[in-house]
């Protein structure tokens, strides 16, 4: 019997995990003939390549078919033109697809497409409106959102709201996106990528507030610059900065003096700085240790940016950060919550050495 069921469950991770969606795309061209037409599927997040194809125009319309893993895609056709290339984005879904494509010979020289029943870009296009006319900013984020909400049957609001979350990480932010998720229909609420929003959601603002001014800092381990393990426990009793930084950061070298100044200053009272390096290039964090003649405790998870499970812990999606820790262990600053220029550093740090050494 034991056996009998996880058969069943076996069957259902395959089936669910590897499910395949059919399309079939149709362009109605009016481009010349002889033009190679380049069709690209994308990510959800960043519009990354995952999947190309590509045929010759020969007559008024060409086809392109296959399968991806989910309802709907981000998707681009491609020309090369007078020797550049020329593209057009717009969403693909499963089943039968067809658009208009021709050349517009403005300043620019773009392709104009034009969708033929289809929600999903008519959805998208309102979403790029947003975008041209405001650029990406916390009020077009929430602008974009409650689109979304107009349309709570069609897979692409879920997949849009999923890429709008990596736009802004704030708490405030992923509330209205779980309030946008809970207006869209069950089924895709219930999707994998309507869970994947609740559960990454959820655990940012689990995490921001885990971090807020007078909660306890969490704990981590982490190695260092010479390989060896570091605990920020054993730091406890002693005021600390923990700084997230990059070097491939402008604005974290920017500041980098600052918080040396800071350091150097209260370094015989007893300040430590914990300086995060978010990146997997090790040569380039050891040159730059040297460079800058980093003296505190330097500390990498030697992962990608997006790959971070120390940062994303303590709510940081975007460096600079700045914490700072009593000798309690509780966190008494955080340059996200009003002070992103660290004008109010210094103060900070004075005022909890001085309360370290009562």
């Amino acid at each position: 019997m034991k056996k009998i069921i996880l058969l069943i469950q076996l069957i259902f991770i395959f089936t669910t995990g590897y499910t395949q969606y059919r399309y079939e795309l149709k362009v109605i061209s009016k481009l010349p003939k002889g033009t190679k037409l380049y069709f690209n599927i994308l990510d959800n997040i960043e519009w990354k390549l995952i999947k190309k194809d590509s045929a010759i125009i020969n007559g008024d319309y060409i086809k392109f078919n296959g399968t991806f893993t989910q309802p709907a895609h981000y998707a681009a056709l491609l020309i090369k033109y007078k020797g550049r290339y020329i593209s057009e984005n717009f969403v693909i879904d499963s089943g039968k697809n067809s658009l208009s494509l021709a050349l517009k010979l403005d300043s620019k020289t773009t392709l104009d497409r034009v969708t033929i029943g289809t929600k999903s870009n008519e959805i998208y296009d309102k979403l790029i409106a947003i975008k041209i006319q405001q650029n990406i900013s916390p009020s077009s984020i929430r602008e974009m959102a409650s689109v979304l909400q107009n349309y709570p049957n069609e897979y692409f609001s879920v997949l849009a709201l999923y890429q709008l979350t990596h736009y802004d990480r704030t708490e405030d932010y992923a509330k209205v996106t779980l309030n946008t998720l809970s207006l869209l229909n069950e089924d895709l609420q219930n999707s994998p990528l309507g869970q994947e929003i609740f559960r990454e959601q959820s655990k940012l603002i689990s995490n921001l507030e885990s971090v807020k001014v007078g909660k306890a800092v969490p704990y981590f381990s982490v190695k260092d610059d010479n390989g060896k393990l570091f605990q920020n426990e054993s730091l406890k009793g002693k005021p600390y900065l923990i700084v997230f930084s990059a070097t491939w950061c402008a604005p974290c070298q920017k500041q980098l003096p600052l918080l040396k100044q800071v350091y150097e200053k209260y370094k015989p009272e007893g300040l430590k700085v914990v300086y995060f390096n978010n990146d997997s290039d090790v040569k380039r964090w050891k040159e730059h240790i040297l460079k800058n003649k980093l003296t505190w405790i330097n500390v990498s998870e030697r992962l990608k940016p997006t790959e971070s499970k120390i940062q994303k812990s303590f709510g940081v999606y975007a460096v600079p950060t700045c914490l700072l820790i009593d000798k309690e262990g509780k966190i008494v600053y955080n340059s996200d919550q009003d002070d992103t220029g660290l004008t109010k550093l210094d103060d900070n740090v004075k005022r909890t050495v001085k309360d370290t050494s009562r």
